[in-house]
């Protein structure tokens, strides 16, 4: 969403942190290498600081052309937000700390990925990886319940570099039934819809 992405960079400190407050956990302990847990199951060594950001850097460029090449509008969020933030750059949108990516999708984009989409494998190339790498978009088949109870099935899907294990987190933005002014993702984040303002005289 560059239109999106483009307004906030006019948009003032303190609105900014009220944003991030609204949507942004921040954790207790903060790691800058991923335990071989974090990475899942396509890598079995540790990345070093250097081969996490530069292999996170690839993965959020390859995630983000090939959403748009599908089609399937999505937008990052929490500290990759807060990232594209401070540093202005795509490139650079990935905080010291960071071990994965975050972004959302709505639920009707969740619906077209899980029909068309779960478990492909693309190969993106970049400058990181002039020669190409694989990349993974696995969905979650629990994505279609929306309850924050189950904290096992949080995640609706994942795209994940089946090189190096690092990935991107997929949440669907959900709206509330009995509020549809409401939006909220199975973390328990929500959201406030506003229609833009209107230009007086129109």
């Amino acid at each position: 969403m560059p239109h999106a992405l483009n307004s906030l960079a006019h948009t003032s400190d303190e609105a900014f942190i009220r944003i991030l407050m609204a949507g942004t956990h921040f954790q207790s302990a903060l790691t800058t290498v991923m335990s071989l847990k974090h990475y899942g199951r396509f890598m079995d060594h540790e990345l070093d600081y250097d081969d996490q950001r530069t292999n996170l850097t690839s993965l959020i460029q390859s995630y983000l052309s090939t959403m748009a090449d599908l089609g399937a509008e999505t937008w990052i969020i929490h500290g990759t937000l807060m990232g594209w933030w401070w540093n202005r750059k795509a490139s650079l949108a990935i905080m010291p700390w960071d071990s994965d990516i975050d972004v959302h999708v709505a639920e009707d984009t969740m619906h077209f990925l899980a029909s068309y989409y779960n478990m492909t494998i693309h190969t993106v190339r970049s400058t990181y990886a002039p020669q190409g790498k694989n990349y993974m978009l696995e969905i979650n088949p629990k994505w279609v319940d929306g309850s924050p109870n189950d904290e096992l099935n949080q995640i609706d899907a994942r795209w994940i570099d089946m090189l190096s294990g690092v990935f991107i987190d997929i949440t669907a933005v959900r709206r509330k039934r009995k509020n549809p002014g409401i939006l909220f993702c199975k973390d328990r984040h929500r959201y406030r819809v506003s229609s833009p303002k209107t230009p007086s005289g129109r």
